[in-house]
């Protein structure tokens, strides 16, 4: 015996074509109705077991579910996914779906052969108070029958995902009749380019989600984001983005009010580099980014270090992956951003980096952001980049040779001890070892990174304190030579 009478009747109701309400009332009341005590008891025999015992559980606040259910007229969320209407009569008479449920502001409508954008038309016409709907997994989606005036009158979300709907139906026979919409959401409906634009501009959309399609550029995304003139949020989510300049510029002046950019599952198949985030300053007000690490920086680097030079690139963001960008992470990604900067030029040969600014017009070519950082933050110690991490993305070098010298009162005495140790190794690693050399309490540790000695004398030699036990030796800059000064806390 069926003991799920009230799911099971439902799905036995989709197997056939019916009208909306039809629908309706044999989702959200014939099965409830028809249900009896017994039906609504569950058999332990039917939860797998080999063995009826004879109990049975009671489902409570089914009552409760049927009341509720049964009154159409106050429903306010409703979902037919899997119930198969028929597009040539979804409505038999009109008014007939306002009269029993006019509070209906959510609708789910996928997988229910809705592809008819006139009779998706016909049932909102019907619906008062929708203002999100979602006919995705629908295939083949087309304008093909006149739509009804005011349909959507205050419609402001619309899903189409994986309807294969074409981006001209969209624009010709769907967008004008939206008056208010304010997110469209288009994901995985291999979609390549956006060639064509709407026949009157867009300009309540704010956001616009195409994850999961075929765009491989900004550029393909144009002219069909004229549409959409004050949208905020655009999401590429999973899209095979070759280059993240390529024109990025475009995009921002066509969008000029984009404030969220969402590129996660975007793996670049071309080679990126970490100054390749710079394009996306072309935003001016783009405050939240999303956005994958391994494309542009090697391995090994640490996810903390990675974070800080993304927001070192982008001056503007308030939020990354999902997390807020708190001041610290602001004052040390700007550091690091000078840091990287002395040292790539250094690495160069350049010398019109190493010096008070104003700097020369190639350098600020390629590093737009550092006269404004150095007016904030200052140079570097020496002029080589000495913030925290500003070598990390620079060194090729898997290990370092350091010597470790004890400068504490335990430890007085002691010869220094010099090895070789790898980049990716964490500070709280690195104190292990200061312990098995000089015997000091991990905790009562202080170390103290200096940079190589020289016979300048002119050069006053500075240091960095290790002081965050998860951060590995790149994110402080280690590098071959350095002095670590090991002190006691106490």
């Amino acid at each position: 015996m069926e003991k799920f009478v009230f799911k099971e009747k439902n799905r036995i109701h989709s197997q056939g074509m019916s009208t909306f309400l039809g629908a309706l009332i044999g989702r959200y009341c014939e099965a409830v109705e028809e249900a009896t005590p017994e039906d609504l008891a569950v058999s332990l025999s039917d939860r797998g077991r080999q063995k009826d015992t004879g109990k049975k559980w009671e489902l409570v606040g089914m009552e409760k579910t049927k009341t509720k259910q049964s009154a159409l007229n106050k429903l306010t969320m409703v979902s037919l996914r899997g119930d198969a209407l028929d597009p040539k009569c979804v409505v038999k008479e009109k008014g007939e779906v306002t009269a029993v449920c006019p509070r209906i502001r959510e609708l789910d409508l996928r997988d229910t052969h809705s592809n008819d954008w006139g009779a998706i038309a016909t049932i909102a016409s019907e619906l008062p108070s929708l203002t999100s709907l979602d006919v995705s997994e629908n295939p083949r989606i087309e304008a093909a029958t006149p739509c009804p005036g005011n349909a959507f009158a205050n419609l402001n979300v619309l899903v189409l995902n994986s309807t294969s709907v074409a981006w001209s139906t969209l624009c010709t026979g769907v967008l004008p009749h939206l008056p208010v919409v304010q997110e469209l959401h288009m994901e995985a409906n291999g979609l390549r380019c956006l060639a064509e634009t709407a026949v009157t501009p867009c300009r309540t959309l704010r956001l616009l989600n195409c994850t999961g399609n075929l765009f491989s550029s900004w550029g393909s995304l144009l002219p069909g984001l004229s549409s959409f003139p004050c949208l905020e949020n655009l999401v590429l989510s999973a899209n095979p983005l070759e280059s993240l300049r390529e024109g990025a510029d475009r995009v921002a002046g066509t969008c000029p009010h984009l404030k969220a950019v969402s590129l996660q599952e975007v793996l670049f198949p071309t080679k990126h580099t970490m100054w390749d985030l710079y394009a996306l300053v072309m935003f001016p007000h783009l405050t939240s980014l999303k956005i994958p690490y391994e494309p542009f920086f090697p391995p090994g680097l640490s996810h903390t270090t990675c974070r800080l030079i993304v927001i070192g690139q982008v001056p503007s963001l308030t939020s990354l992956n999902g997390s807020v960008v708190r001041p610290k992470e602001r004052t040390e990604g700007e550091k690091l951003y000078i840091g990287r900067a002395y040292m790539a030029e250094s690495e160069e040969g350049g010398g019109g980096l190493l010096c008070d600014p104003p700097f020369a017009p190639e350098v600020t070519a390629k590093y737009p952001l550092l006269e404004r950082y150095v007016a904030t933050h200052g140079l570097p110690a020496n002029g080589k980049g000495s913030h925290p991490g500003a070598s990390a993305t620079l060194t090729r070098k898997s290990s370092v040779t350091i010597t470790l010298r004890c400068a504490a009162k335990k430890g007085l005495g002691k010869a220094d001890k010099t090895q070789p140790i790898p980049l990716a190794t964490k500070v709280s690693q690195l104190k292990g070892i200061v312990k098995a050399v000089f015997g000091i309490d991990v905790q009562k540790q202080r170390l103290l990174a200096w940079e190589t000695v020289t016979k300048d004398k002119d050069v006053i030699p500075s240091s960095t304190e290790l002081k965050e036990d998860h951060e590995d030796l790149m994110y402080y800059s280690v590098q071959e030579g350095m002095l670590i000064e090991v002190h006691d806390t106490e």
